[in-house]
């Protein structure tokens, strides 16, 4: 991340460090290579404005992300399945600052994406090192326990990339989003538009 891009997200992080990563206290979070790998670990990620834990989720429209019912600790060990990969698999720790790739479960890892409805994210099956963990000081290894921002490099907003994810309040969907979101109201608005002008065109016969 070049100099200037720093300043920007800088500014960002006071108000969007909202996730925590778990699995234990006091460790270094670990890259792992793959899913399958024996290498590194896998954390659970709550958040702290709903607090409780993201997981892969069925939704009716949108990514299929969402929270579990409750923040209880045997839940939390029941989703501890996501993964934080670097380029070229190198195994260690995750250092804020660097790239990585995010993945869950045992074959998705999430890349930015726009999309009709829900939050611009897709399910990939290989991992897209598009993602950065703020918070602490670049270069310093990220702790287990520690208030994170997670920051993509191409989200996209009023032209500029970069953006943190956060909580979101939906009213279909899992609830997660950017700052930039916008509401399902605010997404179907061009569709309804679309087709209140094709039903008014057919009424006068054009």
């Amino acid at each position: 991340m070049s100099d200037n891009v720093d300043a920007t997200v800088a500014s960002m992080v006071a108000k969007y460090k909202q996730w925590i990563l778990g699995s234990g206290s006091g460790e270094d979070v670990l890259a792992r290579p793959s899913f399958d790998s024996s290498v590194g670990r896998t954390y659970y990620l709550t958040n702290t404005i709903l607090p409780k834990f993201l997981q892969r989720e069925d939704q009716p429209f949108g990514i299929n992300l969402g929270w579990t019912d409750n923040g209880d600790e045997q839940t939390g060990k029941l989703v501890t399945q996501w993964i934080f990969t670097r380029p070229g698999n190198k195994p260690g720790p995750i250092h804020y600052g660097e790239r990585i790739a995010i993945g869950y479960g045992k074959d998705r890892f999430y890349r930015y994406k726009v999309r009709p409805i829900g939050i611009n994210l897709e399910p990939v099956a290989d991992p897209v090192h598009e993602w950065v963990l703020l918070g602490g000081k670049k270069g310093e290894p990220v702790k287990v326990g520690a208030k994170i921002a997670i920051y993509n490099m191409e989200s996209e907003a009023d032209g500029q990339k970069g953006e943190c994810l956060i909580y979101f309040d939906r009213t279909l969907g899992g609830d997660i989003g950017w700052p930039s979101s916008k509401t399902f109201s605010e997404q179907m608005k061009p569709a309804l538009f679309s087709i209140a002008k094709k039903a008014a065109l057919a009424e006068i016969g054009l």
